[in-house]
């Protein structure tokens, strides 16, 4: 890590500790909070950060962090431009690495970003490299050089709660997801902290807990070609980029995965044992243990003509979920999610390795895009 950065977290450290407040582990009303990093902008920045209703607050720190466009800003001119967003957050990575350190996840809101290719020049000013979305369930389409469709499922079928490729020994560090088009109805991206999912769990059932923290294998059957009625419809051969058996075998060998090809083109995979559970390590982290995986995902979500939810996970003695354990992980799960109701030109990035992600069902023509990214060259 550079010097610079070094020295960036020493100082978002100092602040934290003159401004946070006692630890309690409590929901506060956003109208009576003031942001925790106000002091990091002043009335020249681009951005500055708001409350909105949905907001939670964990530890006295709102969750997601909120900031809205500054049309008073110099330069502005009285509306703040994509241009203007991309300067500042091409100029201010240590900042933003911090923030989503702290809140987990940031949410931009009130400026223009309307299509794919002005979300695309966002995430390429954000500094962050490119993660390519290979081992992933979903159908996507590729609409500029670093965005695609999130998961084109029914519109009445609900996604999960998941860490992004938590089923993949490889995974994204970010996650962008762009608001284009607002469903007429629903639609969210809730969000939840992974950490206080983790620490509830262990209250209440900390059995299950202890089974996860041996790890899981995830076990998925793909079609040769994507079937876009199915929420994990991904076919083999998009999945490994490939047309070749031979290349997805090979991939596949690489990820330490065991497989089996059935008729009709079908496939059948198996993960090596992977961490359900994660401790949030690494300079200026938490140290905090993540719900890191996608098991209620899987067991509630990955059911279709080929896969049966219930034995899509399997734990690495060789036993499967207990359907009480999954019912109390799902209140929990609803208990702390935040639903922010979508708005045009909205992007949230997310720390993926700290927040879990899910979709609620929705009426009407609604685009959310997304983009993957890690930060190696940080």
């Amino acid at each position: 890590m550079s010097l610079k950065r070094h020295i960036s977290f020493f100082l978002f450290a100092l602040i934290s500790l003159f401004k946070t407040k006692a630890d309690d582990n409590t929901c506060e009303n956003a109208d009576s909070f003031t942001s925790i990093s106000s002091g990091f902008f002043n009335t020249n920045d681009y951005v500055y950060p708001i409350k909105i209703p949905e907001q939670k607050f964990f530890n006295n720190i709102e969750f997601p962090l909120v900031l809205e466009a500054n049309h008073q800003a110099p330069g502005c001119s009285g509306t703040c431009t994509v241009d203007n967003l991309n300067d500042w957050i091409s100029n201010s990575a240590p900042i933003i690495d911090n923030l989503l350190l702290r809140h987990g996840a940031i949410l931009f809101r009130g400026f223009p970003l309307n299509s794919a290719d002005d979300f695309n020049s966002f995430v390429t000013a954000s500094g962050y490299d490119e993660f390519p979305y290979v081992g992933g369930a979903a159908v996507r389409r590729v609409l500029a050089p670093r965005v695609f469709t999130t998961n084109e499922s029914p519109p009445d079928f609900p996604i999960p709660y998941h860490h992004e490729l938590a089923q993949s020994p490889k995974f994204p560090y970010h996650l962008f997801f762009h608001c284009e088009t607002p469903a007429e109805q629903g639609g969210e991206t809730p969000i939840l902290w992974s950490f206080e999912l983790h620490e509830r769990l262990k209250e209440k059932i900390p059995h299950f807990v202890e089974k996860l923290d041996q790890g899981v294998h995830y076990i998925r059957v793909m079609p040769e070609e994507d079937d876009p009625s199915s929420a994990i419809g991904r076919g083999w051969k998009s999945t490994y980029l490939t047309e070749e058996k031979s290349i997805a075998e090979m991939k596949m060998r690489g990820l330490n995965y065991t497989w089996e090809w059935k008729e009709d083109g079908l496939l059948v995979t198996q993960s090596p044992v992977l961490k359900a559970l994660r401790k949030d390590i690494g300079p200026g982290r938490s140290g905090r243990t993540a719900f890191f995986n996608s098991v209620i995902a899987a067991y509630t979500g990955w059911t279709d003509s080929r896969n049966d939810g219930k034995l899509a996970i399997k734990f690495a003695d060789g036993s499967y979920l207990d359907p009480t354990d999954v019912k109390i992980t799902l209140e929990l799960m609803d208990e702390l999610e935040v639903a922010f109701k979508w708005e045009k030109g909205d992007v949230i990035l997310i720390d993926n390795r700290q927040v879990m992600h899910s979709r609620k069902p929705f009426v009407g023509k609604r685009v959310i895009t997304a983009s993957m990214a890690t930060h190696e060259s940080r």
